[in-house]
């Protein structure tokens, strides 16, 4: 029942720039593969557009290529799902069914120092990048 008032307290909001947690709808993840290599997710709720959960996991690998002492970084692999969810049933009695498709982009980066490298596609400057990616 908790679960349930806690899931419409949170209804029509979109998931924001975060870190994911346990009682958080979405957010960031991110893991070490390398010394200069990470994978980096955002998973949203219903209310964040794919668009938006690839904008804010490129946001977060920005921050990582910084606080890791890098300049810039090369989305190496990306992958986009929806995950579509179900909440309720029919057959419970109260006849109460809920849905929601959840973005999630995943992106690996391999991070490196000095300038970004031109005519490379998926380079980007991290201090560069970080100007234009704004929390909306």
């Amino acid at each position: 029942m908790v679960f349930f008032l806690i899931s419409l307290s949170l209804a029509g909001c979109a998931t924001p720039y975060q870190k994911a947690g346990i009682f958080k709808d979405g957010g960031y993840k991110d893991q070490q593969l390398q010394a200069d290599e990470f994978q980096v997710s955002f998973a949203g709720n219903g209310e964040l557009s794919q668009a938006k959960a690839r904008e804010y996991a490129l946001r977060r690998a920005a921050e990582i290529t910084i606080e890791k002492g890098f300049d810039c970084f090369v989305v190496t692999n990306e992958e986009s799902a929806t995950k579509n969810l179900v909440y309720g049933s029919a057959n419970n009695g109260s006849g109460f069914v809920a849905g929601e498709s959840q973005p999630e982009a995943v992106i690996m980066i391999k991070c490196s120092k000095g300038v970004k490298p031109e005519g490379v596609s998926g380079a980007y400057d991290a201090r560069e990048l970080l100007k234009y990616v704004h929390e909306a």
